[in-house]
C-alpha cells in the first residue's frame, strides 16, 4: 500500500524514528517545532506537509517552566493545540508504562509520541542487542495502534570533534 505520512517524506505513520545529534544541538527545539506543526496540521520547516493529529511529549530532561517558555516562544501566542506533556516524571519504558501511555494517548486522541532523550526513557543497555530488542518490543504496542514514535538521541562524541563516518556515531545496538 502507499505510504501514509505524518510528516511527508520524513515520518511515516506507525513507525519508530530518531533524530540524532550530540548534546546541545537544538534537538528538543526541533522536536517541539515538529510537535506544533503536526498538532495544527502545518508545515514542518515551512516545507513538509503534516497530517494533523494529537501529540504526546515525554521529556525526561527539561522542566515544565522551561518547556512552557519554549512553547510560548515557538507559538508566539496562546494557541490551544492538542499537545500533551509528561515532564520529569521518571518515565522508564516497560509494559505497564507503555500501556498507561497508550491509554492516555487514546483518551486524548493523540497518535504522535515524542520521547526526549532516548537514553533517559529506559533502563536497558544500549550496546546490548537483546536488551534493545526488549525495549523495541514495547514500542511495537504503539506501532500496532498506528502511533508514530519520534525520539531524540544523543549520539556518541566524535574524537577531537572530527568524525570519519557520521552515520556510525549513533550509540548502541
Amino acid at each position: 500500500p502507499p505510504s501514509c505520512w505524518v510528516v511527508e517524506q520524513l515520518f511515516e505513520e506507525g513507525t519508530s524514528n530518531v533524530i540524532s545529534a550530540p548534546p546541545n544541538q537544538w534537538k528538543t527545539w526541533i522536536l517541539l517545532h515538529i510537535a506544533i506543526e503536526v498538532a495544527k496540521g502545518g508545515l514542518v520547516f515551512e516545507h513538509f506537509k503534516t497530517k494533523q493529529q494529537g501529540v504526546l511529549i515525554v521529556n525526561e530532561e527539561d522542566t515544565a517552566t522551561n518547556m512552557q517558555k519554549r512553547m510560548k516562544m515557538l507559538l508566539g501566542g496562546s494557541t490551544e493545540l492538542p499537545i500533551y506533556f509528561h515532564l520529569l516524571q521518571g518515565f522508564k519504558m516497560n509494559d505497564a508504562v507503555a500501556t498507561n501511555i497508550l491509554n492516555e494517548m487514546k483518551k486524548h486522541n493523540a497518535s504522535f509520541l515524542i520521547m526526549d532523550p532516548f537514553s533517559m526513557i529506559h533502563n536497558y543497555k544500549e550496546n546490548d542487542a537483546t536488551q534493545m530488542n526488549m525495549l523495541f518490543d514495547h514500542f511495537k504496542m504503539f506501532k500496532r495502534e498506528g502511533i508514530t514514535i519520534l525520539m531524540a538521541h544523543h549520539n556518541r562524541k566524535s574524537q577531537n570533534g572530527v568524525s570519519n563516518d557520521p552515520a556510525q556515531e549513533m550509540r548502541g545496538s
